[in-house]
């Protein structure tokens, strides 16, 4: 019995001359007033201010990726490229305002809903670099030379959560954990002849896999001379953002490796199945969220003092993935989620 209760009573006796000492100790150190271990009601009040923002700026560093793929989705809708109906293709220029859009290569993309079906990209061979990435930017697939298919063109197919059909030999094929899906891909301009490189994506070919025997592809549209912002820019450092990622969590099926964000969200208000409508104390504390967030996204992009941020030591040279060998930033100890603020602050 003593072996038992021994241990018991020595933790109990380091417990209780904790509550002795620490509390003075604690006291000087923080912002909240105490009295006889209990807080004040000021205390209580600025500790869940302080609480709500610290949850609300972690939120919005997790779920920026999320709101800045709506971006693009948003920016070829706002263009008349509606989902599953069309596809952009443009040699970019001023008229385009993206992330990571360059003037010397055409792309193309498209807002594809998987909910009801599969839908089929195939390319035919050539010098395409093309991906797949879901709702919250995680990556499905990759398509043309980086992918399976290696340039020599193929049909790729990108399934839906709910999907449990067979996938039919011949496809390239990609499991998305929400309904829509960004299809993004470039087309090389071959010794420099763009008005090529633009036609090669009038080549590629997208439908849904119940016409695949008699497909109709989704028309392609040249939006090179169309006003288009595919970005978050207008969002991100406002209570817009926080309006956006509501919407796409009230339309996109929950992902389970994220159940601990929902949760987060869940604290700022935002909960599937639940209306979103903060109250002016949690509005103001959002958007100071939003600001402080997006802010530390920048930093993390471009002022980071990651040693391994730099390509070789004696230059100046800096990776924007710290995390290359992956797609989804893991690591031994779990997710490197400098790597992802980084990654998703300057490319998306």
């Amino acid at each position: 019995m003593r072996s038992i209760c021994r241990p018991l009573l020595l933790t109990g006796a380091i417990l209780w001359l904790g509550a002795i000492q620490t509390p003075a100790i604690a006291a000087e150190a923080s912002p909240y007033k105490f009295s006889k271990g209990y807080p004040a009601a000021e205390a209580s009040t600025k500790a869940r201010d302080d609480a709500d923002l610290q949850r609300a700026i972690t939120a919005y560093r997790f779920w920026y990726p999320t709101v800045s793929v709506e971006g693009i989705f948003n920016g070829n809708r706002q263009a008349g490229l509606k989902d599953n109906e069309a596809v952009g293709a443009a040699a970019a220029g001023p008229r385009q305002v993206g992330f990571t859009l360059n003037s010397d290569t055409p792309y193309g993309s498209a807002t594809l809903d998987v909910a009801k079906e599969p839908m089929v990209i195939e390319l035919p061979p050539g010098g395409y670099i093309g991906l797949a990435n879901d709702h919250n930017q995680s990556w499905i697939l990759d398509m043309g030379i980086p992918g399976p298919d290696g340039g020599k063109g193929g049909k790729h197919l990108i399934a839906g959560p709910d999907y449990k059909g067979a996938i039919a030999d011949g496809y390239f094929a990609g499991h998305s954990a929400t309904n829509k899906v960004l299809m993004a891909v470039r087309a090389l301009p071959v010794g420099g002849d763009q008005q090529k490189a633009l036609d090669a994506l009038h080549a590629i070919k997208i439908y849904p896999l119940s016409t695949a025997a008699d497909p109709k592809p989704m028309k392609i549209v040249d939006t090179t001379n169309t006003d288009m912002d595919s970005t978050s820019l207008a969002w991100e450092d406002n209570i817009k953002f926080w309006e956006v990622l509501d919407r796409v969590i009230q339309e996109e099926p929950q992902v389970t490796k994220f159940e601990p964000m929902y949760g987060l969200l869940a604290t700022v208000g935002i909960e599937k199945g639940k209306t979103f409508k903060p109250d002016a104390r949690m509005k103001a504390i959002l958007e100071r969220a939003a600001r402080q967030g997006r802010d530390q996204l920048l930093v993390s992009a471009f002022d980071s003092n990651r040693p391994d941020r730099f390509a070789w030591p004696d230059r100046k040279w800096e990776w924007v993935g710290l995390v290359p060998d992956t797609a989804q930033f893991e690591t031994t100890a779990g997710i490197d989620l400098e790597a992802r603020d980084r990654w998703f602050a300057q490319g998306s």
